[in-house]
């Protein structure tokens, strides 16, 4: 099963997309049952950890963040508020990927991660709100597939050009 996921995952990043848990599961006919905290959504994220580590070992991009939820942030609002002093935020348009991708790997080098912790990282340190499309909004909105935002971060790092 494994296997079948991790060539996928490799898939995917080739032609540069996502896939939401359920599409994974479907597409590849998991027979997995979604539900708040179900043993389903942790035999997921141990799956996927496992690529990530076998992936990370070899010195390669955690394909794992290509699996995204279906409809964007699972938990948190676009507005995040922090106990004690408020950073000062940037706007997505004035980060570069450099960085993005230095901040990203000063806190998550060697651990596997998603792309929704990695929104929630973004939006509680350093910017407001990352651009972020969902794998239902890029299908209503094709044109945003060729956007400077979270996604094209994460496929720069895959095919090595930024790592992190």
């Amino acid at each position: 099963m494994l296997k079948e996921i991790r060539f996928k995952l490799i898939e995917l990043a080739r032609v540069r997309t996502t896939w939401s848990y359920s599409q994974l599961n479907d597409q590849l006919q998991l027979g997995l049952k979604f539900t708040k905290n179900g043993p389903d959504n942790r035999l997921i994220g141990e799956w996927l950890g496992e690529i990530s580590t076998h992936e990370h070992q070899r010195g390669r991009p955690l394909l794992s963040s290509l699996i995204t939820h279906k409809y964007g942030l699972r938990e948190q609002g676009a507005e995040t508020k922090k106990k004690g002093k408020q950073k000062s935020k940037l706007t997505w348009e004035k980060v570069s990927t450099q960085p993005a991708s230095n901040w990203i790997r000063a806190r998550y080098n060697g651990f596997h991660f998603t792309s929704e912790m990695l929104i929630r990282f973004l939006m509680e340190e350093h910017i407001t709100i990352p651009n972020y499309y969902s794998s239902e909004e890029l299908k209503r909105n094709p044109q945003a597939n060729e956007t400077d935002d979270l996604k094209s971060l994460i496929f720069s790092a895959v095919s090595k050009q930024n790592t992190f």
